[in-house]
């Protein structure tokens, strides 16, 4: 239901800078730089995975009853156009009336959702969002990386250079975000990132991985 909660691919939008912590160190000479596919490390991240299903058993009540309202507004709207100028007025109002009502009623899921379901949502999105910002803190921490830039490529994409593709990229550079235009295949730590989270996630011993760094998968 598009119309009712933010998706999770928001948070990709948004992007993601990694943790800035304040260094009083010397700067080391040679800085060294990775980025991370956001949407990626979530579609690979069980607790994400999990949220989803969550977020899915929770608005399919609210989904089943769209799908009822419009059915209903189709047929009819569909009747009404077919049928209206041969009906009498009454009959003819009557439908327009009753057009209305299910326009309110659709109006007033779509509020009650949003109050049900959106705040759980947003509880998910900060959740991810904070294990996010540590996991690569104790990624780069670990693997030796002194910057991390967090970008969004859809996963599933088939064309990267699709117009939309390159729309939804420029409009995200246009609002001030970058994104990596170019990277060799060791700069991309998300596989490492994703496995750093499923690691604690599924109760494992906290140890911090520093094999899996690089690929773009």
């Amino acid at each position: 239901m598009k119309t009712i909660i933010l998706s999770l691919a928001a948070v990709v939008a948004l992007g993601f800078a990694g943790r800035v912590q304040a260094q009083t160190q010397t700067a080391p000479t040679h800085t060294r730089v990775a980025v991370v596919n956001v949407g990626l490390v979530f579609s690979k991240y069980d607790k994400a995975k999990a949220f989803k299903d969550e977020m899915e058993k929770l608005l399919d009540p609210f989904k089943k009853q769209e799908d009822a309202i419009k059915a209903d507004m189709k047929k009819y709207g569909e009747a009404l156009e077919k049928y209206g100028k041969t009906v009498d007025e009454k009959t003819r109002d009557s439908y327009q009336q009753y057009l209305l009502s299910l326009k309110h009623k659709l109006e007033g899921l779509t509020m009650e959702a949003r109050t049900k379901v959106g705040k759980r949502q947003e509880d998910q999105i900060v959740t991810l969002y904070k294990e996010l910002s540590d996991a690569t803190a104790r990624y780069a921490q670990a693997n030796g990386f002194h910057l991390v830039l967090g970008y969004g490529e859809q996963v599933d994409s088939k064309d990267l250079f699709s117009i939309m593709n390159i729309n939804r990229k420029m409009n995200g550079m246009d609002l001030g975000s970058t994104n990596p235009l170019f990277f060799v295949g060791g700069v991309d730590i998300s596989t490492g990132i994703a496995d750093t989270l499923n690691a604690a996630y599924r109760g494992a011993s906290g140890v911090v991985p520093t094999s899996g760094v690089g690929g773009k998968n």
